[in-house]
This record gives structure tokens, sequence and C-alpha cells, in this order.
């Protein structure tokens, strides 16, 4: 539900002002343009400055110099525009208190980062921004903003998006911890009491993005390849219609070629089994559908996000070849079987450094005698600088949607 004001005048033609509960709708039309400007309600000062003297009343910003809002005096009448403006100092407040007490609360869960899957994406989020780490040595902070509101009837009124606000490091994060607030006084709030909730953190953080987009088996419409996921029902329209499973690329996650494959110069086998995968999901209309279900709740779902199940000798070859490979990394999912984690941690043992990066974030293990092993070998291996792996660690080869 929305207040409105309407304000015209005979040289810079009409405005229309529509408030909502957290953001105002300004709808400006002239002679030769007409435009949209939508201001969200938290970064403006409640207290409105007067020009008396060119009959204009200017809402400023928090963040930056200049007024972000602005209106006629007393237009159209002197009632009205007082009751409007009343709406705006009292909408701007409740947003504020709203805000404040959502930052007392940090919500911790952790996000399959897709397409393609390239691990779990572990998150802090509170209402005014949010942290992200893929394996805990790097930390990247976003700014959360509220941009247009929503038109597709989902009963939610506005849209969030995130800016990046600063990446650190494990080290960077506990100075901030231990010498805030006196000696970061230009850094938010927020970020400050994000970076203290990490520092105190019990990892990995809970999955919930139940909601999943899966590529269809034409045969019989069985999920064959995960595209997406998410946590919220009403997240899944932000999605693009996608109907393409991705691999992870060779440049992120190379597999070795056998002899043959060499002498023959065949493609990486990711793009093998990307296209097996396309060819199987039918190249003029492949389907996809959404789907909701639990981390264990593995019954007709592929616990390792594609289908085992080939015909094909060749295919089977490619395809335990491509999820063994990934093993480091699907480790990190939670719910899957017993049997199949077993069988990934000895996969694993082969890629000590991959598995030393994202360990902290195994829900589960079953072969500590393996992992312990492969972490043993990282350390070992970095100490001599030996294949250092640190000009790929910080990639992040999956797209966060949300």
């Amino acid at each position: 539900m929305s207040i409105t004001l309407i304000q015209k005048h005979i040289f810079k033609g009409t405005r229309i002002f529509e408030l909502f509960e957290d953001s105002i709708v300004v709808h400006s039309k002239s002679l030769f343009k007409e435009k949209k400007t939508v201001i969200d309600l938290a970064i403006i000062e409640a207290d409105p400055e007067i020009n008396k003297t060119q009959s204009i009343v200017h809402f400023k910003s928090l963040y930056e110099t200049g007024p972000v809002l602005s209106f006629y005096l007393n237009k159209p009448d002197t009632e009205r525009f007082a009751n409007f403006m009343r709406s705006i100092k009292d909408n701007i407040l409740i947003t504020k208190q709203k805000i404040a007490e959502k930052d007392a609360v940090i919500k911790a869960y952790s996000h399959r980062l897709t397409p393609p899957f390239s691990g779990l994406v572990q998150i802090a989020e509170s209402g005014r921004a949010r942290a992200l780490t893929m394996d805990g040595k790097t930390w990247e902070f976003q700014h959360r903003h509220t941009t247009l509101p929503f038109e597709n009837g989902s009963g939610k009124e506005y849209r969030h998006r995130f800016s990046h606000a600063m990446t650190i490091d494990k080290k960077g994060l506990q100075e901030i911890v231990s010498r805030a607030p006196n000696e970061y006084l230009n850094l938010d709030d927020s970020l400050i009491q994000l970076a203290d909730f990490i520092s105190k953190a019990d990892f990995p953080f809970p999955s919930t993005d139940i909601y999943e987009y899966w590529l269809l088996d034409p045969k019989d419409e069985s999920p064959l390849a995960m595209i997406f996921s998410c946590s919220e029902e009403e997240q899944m329209s932000s999605f693009p219609e996608k109907t393409e499973w991705t691999a992870l690329p060779a440049a992120a996650m190379p597999i070795e070629l056998t002899a043959f494959e060499k002498e023959q110069q065949e493609t990486p086998v990711n793009r093998r089994v990307e296209q097996m995968v396309a060819e199987r999901a039918g190249f003029q209309r492949p389907k996809a559908r959404w789907f909701k279900r639990h981390a264990d709740e593995q019954e007709n779902f592929p616990p390792l996000l594609l289908t085992e199940d080939w015909n094909d000798e060749n295919q089977v070859d490619l395809c335990q070849r491509y999820l063994l490979r990934q093993s480091s990394r699907l480790l990190m999912l939670h719910g899957i079987p017993d049997a199949d984690r077993r069988r990934l941690e000895a996969a694993a043992r082969s890629h000590a450094f991959e598995v030393e990066r994202f360990y902290p974030f195994y829900p589960k293990v079953i072969d500590h005698k393996i992992i312990n092993t492969a972490l043993v070998e990282a350390r070992l291996r970095r100490n001599t600088k030996i294949n250092d792996p640190s000009s790929v660690e910080n990639r992040r080869d999956g797209v966060l949607y949300q």
C-alpha cells in the first residue's frame, strides 16, 4: 500500500511521489522525457531542510552531499503537503528502527555456488550487510541496498541487491575485531558486527538452499543435473530461464588426460561431460524445473548433483572422472550418503591443497586418516613451495545470484 502526492510545475512538468513502507518512488514527466527513480528511505535524513526563498523542501542523504529528494513547498496545498511530509518522516524512522532490529540478528547459512557447482559459500548476513567466504581464508563483505519494487504479484514489495564493501583475509578480520571500534571509526558498524560474529562462529553453517532447479532427463523427466538452488521460494523468479548445465572448467579443475586422449588431442574431460549432459537432455527443447527438498532427501535425486546412471561405458568413465576430480568440493555438501562420502574422501586424497582449502567446511568426515594425511601433505608441500596453489585459491567459479 502506498501514499501518493502529485506536484505540478508550469515549466518543469509533473512529479508523482509514491511513498511505500521503506522507499519512495518518484515519477517525473516533462514535455520531452519521463523518468522513474526509487529512493531507499534508510539512506535519507528524517528532518528536511526548507529553502523559503526558492520554496523548495530538500531531504539529504546520509552518505552523499546534496539533496536526494526535493519537493515544491506546500504543493498542491498546505494540508496535503504537510501530511505527506509527516508520513515520510514517520516511515524513515520506522525503517531505521526495523534495520536496527534486523542488525541485532545475524543469519548464518551456507549456499551451493552454481553454475557451475564449485562448492558451498558460507554467508553471515544482517539487515544491512553480509559476508561471504569459500574457504574461511578470504572474506568478501557487501552492503545491502533496496532497489525497484516488485511488480510480479509475489507479495514482496522490494528487491534487494548487494555491493562490494571490502575483501579481507583472516588476519585482517582479527585486526578489525581486536582494534574496533576506536581505530575503525570510518568503517560501517554493520561490517564490524559481522566481523565479530564470524570470529566466534562455528563452521560450517547449515545449508538452507532447499529449492533446486534441475535439468531433466527427457525419457522420464527425472533429475539429470542441478543448475541452480536458492533458500526461499520467492527467490526462484529472480533466476534466469536456463536449461543448460555447466561443468566446472578445466582452468579451475584440470583433469588428467589418458595417453590415448593426448594422442588423439581430445578436448578436456570437463567439456566432454558438459556436452554429453546437453546431448542427453536434448538439444531442441531441454526441460528443467524447480523442486523443493531437504539435504537428507536423496531419493530420486543424484546425491552428487549429476546423475551417474549412463548406458555408454565411455560416458560412465567420463562422469566418474569428473565427479571424483571434483571430490574435494563435493565433500562440502550436506546430507550425502556415507558410502558416497567415503569414495569422495579416497579420491580427494590426491588433491591435498584443495582438501586443505575446503576441509573447514566439510560437515562430516568418514575416514579421518585419509583427510589428515592430505592435510599434512598440504602443509609440507606449502612449506617447501612445491606446486604452490595460491594463484587459484581466491577465485570463485560459480555465480551467487542472491
